[in-house]
């Protein structure tokens, strides 16, 4: 596994998975686990814009 910190955002890394096999061991997050919960539609959008951008 790799990780690339981001000096200019506050505590965020990003993981990358050098082994495709490591992702049959992860644990399997349900719907409920990875939802987020009180998102505007407005934050949806400034959100998506953003990935746009990328």
């Amino acid at each position: 596994m790799s990780v690339a910190e981001h000096p200019d955002e506050p505590r965020l890394q990003s993981f990358t998975v050098d082994d495709p096999h490591l992702w049959d061991v992860r644990p399997q997050l349900s719907f409920e686990e990875l939802a987020l919960e009180d998102v505007t539609d407005e934050e949806w959008d400034a959100f998506y814009a953003a990935l746009a951008e990328e």
